[in-house]
């Protein structure tokens, strides 16, 4: 294709076309690829947890353990918060009546 003979508001028009246009290409390749290689291994009477074992798809890195407690309310120390998700009510009380959330870090 000889785009030298092209309009600049073609040529530009081209331009924000092809980003997309090569990511398309490449999904699809990338498809196509797995779809090969998934038959590769059925053909040869396997599956892919016997090549891979049954972590496919799976997270990886260790499992996370208990989060310890960052914040605990002074008088109430059934209250506690690690610090994680949402704020939970008393902790924005407390910061809302004027305190820090350092005074109940643990």
């Amino acid at each position: 294709m000889d785009i030298s003979q092209l309009s600049i508001p073609e040529l530009e028009a081209l331009q924000t076309r092809i980003p997309s246009l090569i990511a398309k290409k490449k999904a699809e390749e990338k498809q196509s690829v797995i779809d090969e290689a998934k038959a590769l291994i059925t053909a040869k009477g396997f599956t892919l947890e016997d090549l891979f074992g049954k972590t496919i798809g799976t997270r990886k890195g260790a499992p996370r353990g208990p989060v310890a407690v960052k914040y605990r309310h002074p008088q109430n120390g059934n209250l506690t918060w690690k610090g994680r998700g949402r704020k939970p009510d008393w902790i924005l009380e407390w910061v809302n009546s004027g305190k820090t959330i350092e005074e109940l870090a643990v």
